[in-house]
């Protein structure tokens, strides 16, 4: 998002992007759209040169275990980390105030 410009991009359902942020900002500055999905997302993301990766590469074995924690309990596991929310709060900060993006 570039509150300045009033411009935003955003991706979901990718499975082979490495980095789904740089894919974002693809549609974001060469795209009339702000939101694309799929294997739509996918093409684009290629067709730009942005690294591919196995949809493996992904999964981390904390995140498996979550997983499974979520299906032995039959309701979702959250992370509850406050670590992550500080994170997430100083990082909307800087995008929206100081217009700095970064990749993750």
């Amino acid at each position: 998002m570039d509150g300045s410009k009033l411009k935003c991009g955003a991706v979901s359902l990718l499975k082979e992007i490495k980095n789904p942020i740089s894919a974002a900002r693809l549609v974001m500055d060469k795209s009339e759209h702000v939101y694309i999905i799929g294997q739509s997302a996918e093409d684009i993301a290629r067709n730009n040169g942005l690294q591919t990766v196995p949809n493996s590469y992904f999964s981390t074995d904390h995140r498996l275990q979550q997983l499974n924690a979520s299906k032995l309990a039959k309701k979702v596991v959250l992370d509850t980390d406050i670590g992550v929310g500080i994170f997430v709060y100083i990082y909307t900060y800087l995008i929206c105030y100081f217009h700095i993006y970064t990749s993750l």
